[in-house]
């Protein structure tokens, strides 16, 4: 696969292999975080806040009821009107609490809950009017008898109302934490396979691009001493077209070439031997000749 890439090019890929899984696992935990504050943020405004909210509304109510049972038993109206002011001005600080709250995101059985509240509130100022309205005419015993058997049953169920949406803001966190604990977990597993896989593809690309590296430079470095040892017989096998590839091609050309010049040079020796051979050999017959033409004029000579 990477035989015929050039070094640049292996490189890059293992490069930019790396940094592919250093940006893949850098998302995971980012996106993981952006989910955890995510999370953080709505276990804040959706429920933290609320529960502050409904928390301050039970404080008003309470006050609310405790107003009404002070002007029912108040002794003059003085102190059911004075009771009654406080009364209002409550009304309005649980109308602001109210809309606060009911402006948060709301599951739909918290919002079914919101608008059983809200009803049943209705219901209890109405009685708790009356309550207010007798006491400042100074008919407390009709106030005593409305304060305690009509609107004293109807904020019960207010009161109780309050409680499950204030129950339901720890049970909706605690579903909150739960995802945000499952969908950490979930980021978590996913981080560790893809650092192991990331590993074991970087290892494997590693190892490919050192034996592509390595395997074919010991042989070119094995056949470099091979030719300085006077040994031409040796093969050089091509098996890419890459730097490394592109070098053994060379180192290849180079070792044929010095073959054809030493068998050059051998049979330019040989031919030069060859020669000298036959100058020898003339040079021999020409020397029989001679001393036979001597030994022919001293017979000559002789007979003279």
């Amino acid at each position: 696969m990477l035989r015929n890439l050039t070094i640049k090019s292996q490189l890059v890929i293992l490069i930019s292999f790396m940094a592919t899984l250093l940006l893949v696992i850098g998302g995971i935990g980012l996106n993981g975080m952006g989910k955890a504050d995510e999370g953080l943020q709505r276990v804040y405004d959706d429920r933290t806040v609320p529960l502050m909210d409904l928390s301050s509304l039970v404080k008003a109510t309470d006050r609310i009821r405790i107003n009404a049972l002070v002007a029912a038993t108040a002794p003059w109206a003085d102190v059911a009107i004075k009771a009654n002011a406080d009364t209002l001005r409550l009304d309005k600080e649980i109308d602001t609490l109210w809309a606060h709250y009911t402006r948060t995101a709301m599951a739909a059985d918290e919002k079914a809950l919101a608008e059983h509240f809200e009803a049943q509130w209705k219901t209890y100022k109405a009685s708790r009017d009356v309550t207010m309205k007798l006491a400042m005419e100074s008919d407390f015993e009709a106030s005593r008898d409305n304060a305690f058997k009509d609107a004293a049953p109807k904020f019960e169920a207010v009161y109780t109302s309050l409680s499950k949406l204030i129950e339901l803001q720890g049970t909706e966190a605690r579903h909150e934490f739960e995802t945000s604990r499952s969908r950490y977990e979930t980021s978590r597993v996913i981080a560790i396979a893809a650092i192991l896989l990331g590993l074991g593809l970087a290892a494997w690309l590693g190892f490919l691009l050192i034996r592509a590296i390595t395997g074919p430079l010991n042989a070119a470095v094995k056949l470099a001493r091979s030719v300085a040892e006077g040994d031409l017989t040796q093969r050089v096998d091509v098996h890419s077209t890459n730097e490394i590839g592109q070098l053994m091609q060379a180192l290849r050309e180079m070792t044929d070439n010095l073959a054809k010049v030493v068998g050059q040079v051998r049979s330019g020796t040989d031919t030069v031997a060859t020669a000298s051979n036959q100058i020898a050999a003339g040079n021999l017959d020409l020397s029989s000749r001679t001393e036979e033409q001597a030994s022919s004029l001293e017979e000559t000579a002789s007979s003279m």
